[in-house]
């Protein structure tokens, strides 16, 4: 059926020369099927990487536009294209949308997200840096050229704490960590020819590009794996320039991975002194940001090309973990005291967002132990106090106390899967 191919200009035309003979070839028998009319044209196009962005199906030629085409024909052909983004701007933090999700009160999630059986989080969840301490996508989007004035562009997050000061300061490769921004379009050798691929962009704290790189070096004979990653940086004011080879003109997605513990303290809320059965000496709270986002020309801003800005006005970030402290009266000094008729278990609970704690024992004998929980509306971040009980009746046995709490607080995508404190003792008899 091929009459012949082309490629397409910058303008999208294209030209293809063709012979009566090419189109009088016919399988059957070797005869000669059209003995008068021109072709029946249907057309197949592709990117120049291969992929199928129009299939016409054969039947197209037998259509009344375009069977027995003459010696000159024109053809218009529409090809679907991704919509190039034309804004920019800040709208999620993992799966939360800024605008609709997050409480602009409190800093906290209203409502779990996103919608449907995979909704996590909310309402009333605040923020951290995750199980590993990877940190938070700040998401969005942000086009390669400005939307009016068609400058290249970069874009930057700044955050402050309105507590303390309304000084906006920029998150920066201090404050990041490595995370895939989109990709970019660029020809590569498989070991089987030039075709164009995408390559990853990755935005690292370190070591990356301040300006987009240059096209990979293709190694001689190609290499199957395909090309290495660019590593970008943000600068020290916090900007990230984009790549004008973008995949479909903008990056779309996660623009950064915030740190927040760089900026808003964390770690282990216990402190010394901090005894089981009694209450934290010092409560640990976490801090309400104010995230702003902003893109504008590399160049900077002018009347043409302005600054485009939005924001997340509260987020609150609790990066401190829960308290679970766990002992047992009779132990005293020494763990390996065996009980016999009595037994005080000593336990203090706290998080400032406690979602649940709660206190058991498991043992493979038989016996009559009532779990506490919480928290509860009179005491929502936790408890503490000595659950005495008496355990005459409890067979001689090993038995384990398990003093476990649940934080509501997300990264995003993921929800604080909570801790647990252990406690073993036995019963002598």
């Amino acid at each position: 059926d091929s009459l012949g191919s082309a490629v397409t200009d910058a303008s999208g035309h294209f030209r293809i020369d063709y012979s009566t003979i090419d189109f009088q070839r016919t399988p059957f028998f070797g005869l000669n099927i059209e003995l008068f009319g021109g072709p029946d044209l249907y057309f197949k196009v592709t990117t120049s990487g291969g992929s199928v962005i129009l299939q016409e199906p054969s039947s197209r030629g037998r259509q009344h536009d375009r069977e027995n085409a003459g010696p000159c024909f024109c053809v218009e052909l529409c090809v679907d294209q991704p919509v190039q983004t034309k804004h920019a701007w800040f709208t999620h933090v993992g799966d939360f949308n800024i605008n609709l999700d997050i409480a602009p009160a409190t800093g906290k999630t209203n409502k779990a997200a996103p919608t449907g059986s995979s909704a996590h989080g909310g309402p009333g969840f605040g923020f951290y840096d995750g199980i590993s301490g990877y940190g938070m996508q700040l998401i969005g989007d942000c086009p390669t050229t400005h939307p009016s004035g068609g400058d290249p562009m970069r874009y930057r997050f700044r955050y402050a704490n309105p507590s303390t000061s309304s000084t906006l300061l920029p998150i920066s490769g201090a404050n990041i960590s490595s995370q895939v921004i989109g990709t970019r379009d660029v020809p590569w050798d498989f070991g089987s020819g030039l075709t164009t691929t995408f390559q990853d962009i990755v935005l690292v704290p370190s070591g990356g590009s301040l300006t987009p790189l240059p096209l990979p070096v293709i190694p001689a004979g190609g290499d199957p794996a395909g090309p290495p990653q660019a590593l970008m940086m943000p600068d020290t004011d916090g900007w990230i320039i984009v790549d004008p080879l973008t995949t479909n003109g903008a990056l779309s997605g996660p623009l950064l991975k915030f740190v927040s513990s760089t900026v808003v303290p964390g770690g282990s809320a216990a402190t010394a002194g901090d005894s089981a059965g009694n209450p934290p000496a010092s409560l640990k709270n976490g801090t309400a940001l104010r995230i702003v986002f902003e893109a504008e020309p590399v160049t900077g801003p002018s009347g043409t090309s302005p600054l485009l800005t939005n924001e997340l006005p509260k987020i609150l970030i609790n990066n401190w973990s829960q308290v679970l402290l766990l002992d047992l009266l009779q132990f005293g000094t020494s763990c390996c005291t065996p009980l016999t008729n009595a037994m005080g278990i000593e336990y203090t609970t706290d998080h400032e967002l406690m979602r649940s704690w709660s206190l058991g024992i498991s043992s493979c004998a038989t016996f009559t132990f009532t779990p506490l929980s919480g928290p509860t509306a009179a005491k929502p971040r936790g408890d503490n106090g000595t659950d005495n009980v008496d355990i005459s009746a409890w067979p001689g046995c090993s038995y384990l106390i398990a003093l476990s709490a649940t934080r509501a607080v997300t990264d995003g995508l993921q929800d604080d899967p909570g801790a647990t404190a252990y406690k073993t003792f036995c019963i002598d008899r």
